[in-house]
């Protein structure tokens, strides 16, 4: 699967970027994001993640405004963007609509669209390019470095994949004091968790300094399409 990817959707670094590349980030400037108001919220955390995975993986300080072309990110059946180009045929979700945690990495019209089947399938779809541009799933838990590049392109292709072998997945943190716990304060400077649930059952996500509990809304670095 994974060499697959590195076929059909090569995420390339180079210092000359080819007209067969779509250009994330290079002299100054970077890709905006885009997605409907209509996301799930996990996906919005989603993108807001990837937002900052941009940041790192580009060895520059970006001083121009954005790049012409965009990241185009959406559920089918629930964002009306990514249901617009499915309807107009400009986007084939044949191979992923009605999967579990499935998605598709495409390019239509210049824009790179990532589509997922379910809200989980956007997410993992989302983190997928996240990875592809160097910034690994345990950049935050076991600190592994990102190693910046001065132009980040991706060849221009389509990757589908397909539904997950495992149903159900996640992983369980085990010694969580005081192993974890003395981690969490060294990192964040607060005894609380990455992520914690209140006697009220609202999870609280915390995004670097900022919190986002359903109601307290953080800033995005995205932009709406409503």
């Amino acid at each position: 699967m994974r060499r697959l990817l590195h076929i059909i959707l090569m995420m390339t670094v180079a210092l000359q970027v080819s007209a067969q590349s779509f250009v994330v980030a290079k002299d100054g400037k970077r890709v905006n994001l885009v997605a409907s108001r209509k996301e799930n919220d996990g996906v919005l955390m989603a993108i807001n993640n990837l937002d900052t995975d941009i940041k790192l993986a580009y060895s520059g300080e970006f001083t121009q405004p954005g790049l012409s072309n965009k990241i185009l990110v959406g559920t089918i059946g629930r964002s009306e963007y990514i249901d617009g180009l499915v309807a107009q045929g400009k986007l084939n979700v044949d191979g992923v609509k009605g999967q579990w945690e499935s998605y598709v990495i495409d390019m239509v019209d210049g824009d790179l669209v990532i589509a997922g089947s379910d809200r989980r399938g956007t997410i993992y779809g989302i983190y997928e390019l996240s990875e592809q541009l160097g910034v690994s799933p345990w950049y935050d838990w076991m600190d592994v470095p990102v190693v910046a590049q001065e132009n980040v392109s991706i060849a221009k292709g389509t990757y589908t994949a397909g539904e997950p072998a495992v149903r159900y997945r996640g992983i369980f943190l085990n010694d969580e004091a005081p192993c974890l716990t003395t981690w969490v304060k060294n990192t964040y400077g607060t005894i609380s968790l990455p992520f914690a649930v209140n006697s009220d059952d609202n999870v609280k996500f915390y995004l670097l300094d900022k919190v986002y509990n359903g109601d307290d809304k953080v800033t995005l670095g995205f932009t709406y399409v409503d």
